[in-house]
Parts: C-alpha cells; sequence; structure tokens
C-alpha cells in the first residue's frame, strides 16, 4: 500500500469527493453542512491513514467515515437542544412537496434504518454492499430495510401493514 503522499490524497479525493458529498447531503441536506462534512470525512483519512486495499474499500471507508461526521454534527445540534434553520426548505425542489416528506421521513427513523435506506435508496448500494459497509450481516440489512419501509408507510400514512 504507498503512503498518503500528496498526489495519492489527490487522486482518492478527486475520485471519492462527489459520492461522499452526496452522502453528506442526504444526511445534512443542505448544501453548506454537506461540505463542511465532506470536508472532515476527508481529514479523517489523513488523520488514520488507514491500508486501503483498492478503490472499493476506499469509497466504503469513507463512506462510513462520513456517516459518522454527520451523526455527530446533528448529535451536538441537539445536544444544545438548538434547532437548525428549516433544512428541508434548502433541498432543491425537484419533485415537489412529495419528495420533501419522503426524506424528512426518511431523517426521522432512528440511525440504524436511516443508515441502510440512505445506503440503499439514495446512494444506490446493493443490500450485500450496504452490509459490507456497514459491517452487519447481509439479512440484518435486508431485516433493517423492511422495517424501516414500514416504519415509513405508517410515518407517510400508507398501511404499515
Amino acid at each position: 500500500m504507498p503512503e498518503f503522499d500528496r498526489e495519492r490524497f489527490s487522486e482518492i479525493y478527486e475520485r471519492n469527493h462527489p459520492w461522499i458529498y452526496r452522502v453528506c447531503f442526504a444526511y445534512m441536506k443542505n448544501a453548506p453542512d454537506a461540505e463542511d462534512c465532506t470536508e472532515d470525512a476527508f481529514v479523517r483519512l489523513l488523520d488514520a491513514r488507514p491500508s486501503l486495499e483498492d478503490e472499493k474499500h476506499e469509497r466504503a471507508w469513507l463512506t462510513v467515515a462520513a456517516m459518522n461526521v454527520c451523526r455527530d454534527r446533528l448529535r451536538r445540534w441537539r445536544r444544545r437542544r438548538t434547532v437548525p434553520e428549516d433544512l428541508a426548505e434548502q433541498l432543491p425542489d425537484e419533485d415537489g412537496e412529495e419528495r420533501r416528506e419522503v426524506l424528512d421521513a426518511v431523517m426521522r427513523l432512528p440511525g440504524k434504518y436511516k443508515d441502510v435506506v440512505v445506503l440503499y435508496y439514495y446512494l444506490g448500494y446493493k443490500s450485500d454492499e450496504v452490509a459490507l459497509v456497514l459491517r452487519e450481516s447481509p439479512s440484518t440489512v435486508r431485516n433493517r430495510l423492511a422495517a424501516a419501509r414500514r416504519r415509513l408507510r405508517g410515518a407517510l400514512g400508507g398501511n404499515a401493514e
């Protein structure tokens, strides 16, 4: 595994930045916070200097780091009991109010359900890939996806059964 020199880090950054930004935007729901969290995830990469086997492992490592950075930031907001400005209003209005409502419901899910939904539906991972990223068994991921869908149907006024 080559050392993290400037050139290697630059390659990793260029290859993964758009993906990691999408992960952070899915959590933070606004561009400025997503950009901050994206950069923090890459700083964690520099600090940790993990042994990355290939590009897939690189992306998985950064995805988990980005998710952790976002959760940490959201937790700090809750602890301070401050409510960030209405983040849903800052979402692009491409698909209208229904898309915003679904995304808000996803973001209100408990972490273990939100993580699998974001990775699977918003970021396009397959369930086996989600399992690798989260270090869970594939059956656990599929069970959490099913439970998340039930919760979302209930939260969005559909039949929870």
